[in-house]
């Protein structure tokens, strides 16, 4: 009787048993957030999280906040590289 109930359950629910699987959705979402404060860490995590977030329940949120992620990294990257190879900047220089 309890192997047929635990069949049951196993058909209903699609999987052998919640506690078998661990989620690391909510530990993903941690490290991509917490990757947009290190900038160049992010660049860096954010690949290795994607390969990881497809056995996730929250896929779709895990990618988002990796392209935000992704895209703050680089913003911030860019800004540091720009202020010191001097992107944008001009001088001017007057001749008397």
């Amino acid at each position: 009787m309890n192997e047929q109930s635990d069949e049951i359950v196993t058909f209903k629910t699609g999987v052998d048993s919640p506690k078998d699987e661990k989620d690391e959705s909510f530990n993903l979402l941690i490290l991509t957030l917490l990757s947009c404060l290190i900038a160049p860490f992010g660049l860096f995590i954010v690949p290795f999280i994607l390969k990881v977030k497809k056995k996730s329940t929250h896929a779709k949120l895990i990618l988002i906040a990796c392209l935000f992620s992704m895209t703050i990294n680089l913003f911030v990257v860019y800004s540091v590289v720009g202020d010191y190879l001097g992107f944008g900047t001009v001088s001017i220089e007057y001749e008397e």
